[in-house]
């Protein structure tokens, strides 16, 4: 390859700036040598040509030259050295600056061969480098996904909540809970006021609310399952207490109404035997049940009081004992003073004579 294309494509590929420099500097001072070589051996020949021009004698009479003459043959023959011994030199200079120009080409592309295996070297390493990063930020990133996933989504562990959440989800059950009318005789009994009621109507309707809410989010793990169960508990115990309560009503109206039968049945036997009223259950002497003749019960002279005395008989000659009287709004009772004999203990229906005045 020529020297000075191949330092031209070298220096364009590379870009090694000192190196193309001193490379064409070499190249010139190389061209410079042969120039002068080949100019001082024309400009010899030449000197020795005008030498022989005007050294030649020429004899007056036309006779023969001097024996010193230089001839044109001693002339070629000593141009023939000089371009022999140029083009030695220039031979020998041009192996050296082969040699020379070789050994430089050489030992750069070495060199560049080594800083492109570095190069590659290192950009495979800061590659790798950066892979690695990439993954490891990959895996911390899903790790801290995983455990804000699970600090929020946990698994239950316990024997108790896993079987809570296995179990069978009952699918009769409406999503909307069937109430019921409110009863009165829930007021009447002072069981629950249509207030109290509605409260806890409104309540029911927010749990569910909240619950529908939550189960808007997408839980995972055991939380949505544990929400399942939430609502299905959360109806069935409406649906259950619903049922509870509404029976309770029911059994209680039917107990008032057989009280009531009962207490019309002892109204009519006071107003008929013309007594103040009979004993019904002594078992608690410190709460006797009485029934009272309801002409008592009415406000004016002879209205029965908190406190008032009563007179316990079996018979009309046959005293028992004496009662206070406890009047409130649950109605009446009555509690022992005193016994007129320890054997002979209060019975139901002994008769009652209350000391009004």
């Amino acid at each position: 390859m020529d020297g000075k294309r191949f330092f031209k494509r070298f220096s364009k590929e590379k870009g090694n700036r000192i190196f193309t420099h001193r490379t064409i500097i070499t190249h010139r001072t190389f061209i410079l040598i042969l120039t002068g070589l080949l100019a001082a051996g024309t400009m010899g020949l030449s000197r020795c040509s005008r030498v022989e021009s005007e050294k030649a004698p020429v004899s007056a009479g036309g006779g023969k030259e001097d024996e010193t003459k230089i001839t044109p043959s001693d002339v070629e023959l000593l141009k023939a050295q000089l371009l022999k011994t140029a083009q030695e030199q220039i031979s020998e200079l041009t192996k050296r600056f082969e040699k020379k120009l070789e050994e430089t080409v050489s030992y750069y592309e070495s060199r560049i061969g080594d800083l492109d295996k570095q190069h590659h070297r290192e950009i495979q390493e800061l590659k790798e480098h950066y892979e690695a990063l990439v993954r490891l930020t990959e895996k911390n990133h899903a790790d801290e996904i995983d455990r804000i996933v699970l600090t929020y989504n946990p698994f239950f562990l316990s024997a108790d909540l896993i079987s809570i959440l296995e179990r069978e989800v009952d699918r009769d059950i409406p999503d909307t809970p069937v109430l019921k009318s409110y009863r009165n005789i829930l007021h009447e009994e002072k069981l629950l006021s249509p207030e109290d009621f509605k409260k806890l109507r409104i309540r029911l309707a927010d749990v569910s609310a909240l619950i529908d809410r939550l189960q808007e989010i997408p839980y995972t793990n055991s939380i949505s399952a544990a929400l399942e169960q939430i609502e299905q508990i959360a109806l069935t115990l409406v649906r259950d207490y619903e049922d509870i309560w509404s029976r309770a009503a029911e059994l209680i109206e039917r107990k008032n109404l057989k009280i009531k039968q009962f207490s019309d049945s002892l109204d009519y036997l006071v107003k008929k035997k013309r007594e103040n009223g009979y004993v019904i259950d002594s078992t608690d002497t410190d709460r006797i049940a009485v029934h009272i003749n309801r002409m008592h019960m009415i406000g004016g002279i002879g209205k029965l009081k908190d406190g008032d005395l009563g007179y316990v008989f079996r018979a009309d000659d046959e005293p028992v004992g004496t009662i206070l009287f406890s009047v409130s709004s649950d109605g009446v009772t009555a509690s022992l003073v005193q016994l007129v004999s320890p054997d002979q203990p209060i019975q139901p229906f002994d008769k009652i004579l209350m000391d009004l005045y």
